[in-house]
């Protein structure tokens, strides 16, 4: 799932109040767990988004100060469109100074892997009806793969490439890739050919 790295924060200064809006930037729901390791300045409160939806809303008091660093961290939970579920915890840092207030993000969690690492089905040779194709992904880590095709035959279903058949009647058919990489989850990629009348 991509959305481990949705969450955008925007600051305010007002007075000795600094207000720091998060939000979750893509169609999909999130809860937020907590805000933890406040340094550099007082909370004062958490607005937290109502059902899975809206922004988190985190104010701070700086005491008067003309300049000030923030830091905190917000741990949350993030539920895809496809109900697939991603931990985030995300470290902000606040600068106060005389030219305004701004926020960053200070330690980015290792993306997902979805988001990371992409399968994808690299057409790599055509004779005929017959093709080759070959499963590429940037990950590196121990992966299996999988290949599924809607007709035509496979010379086999796993392994890093093979070689379709396709069916001689006119159509269009898809190629499926499955790579599994175990406790890290999955990743898929299809491909359609259109054989034509000749």
């Amino acid at each position: 799932m991509d959305t481990g790295q949705s969450l955008a924060a925007t600051a305010t200064l007002t007075g000795d109040t600094v207000d720091v809006r998060i939000t979750n930037g893509v169609p999909s729901s999130w809860r937020v767990d907590g805000v933890s390791n406040v340094s550099g300045g007082t909370l004062v409160s958490v607005q937290v988004p109502e059902q899975g939806a809206g922004a988190l809303t985190v104010r701070f008091d700086i005491g008067g100060a003309q300049s000030a660093e923030i830091g905190f961290t917000v741990t949350a939970t993030i539920t895809g469109l496809s109900s697939e579920v991603c931990a985030v915890v995300r470290t902000f840092r606040v600068t106060v100074s005389d030219t305004g207030v701004q926020v960053s993000l200070r330690d980015a969690d290792d993306l997902p892997l979805p988001a990371r690492q992409h399968a994808k089905i690299v057409l790599a040779h055509r004779e005929g009806r017959v093709v080759r194709l070959e499963a590429s992904t940037s990950w590196e880590g121990i992966r299996g793969e999988s290949w599924s095709v809607s007709h035509g035959s496979l010379d086999t279903n796993g392994g890093p490439r093979v070689y379709w058949t396709l069916p001689g009647e006119p159509g269009v058919y898809q190629a499926e890739l499955v790579l599994d990489f175990g406790a890290d989850g999955l990743a898929f990629d299809t491909l359609l050919l259109e054989v034509v009348a000749t």
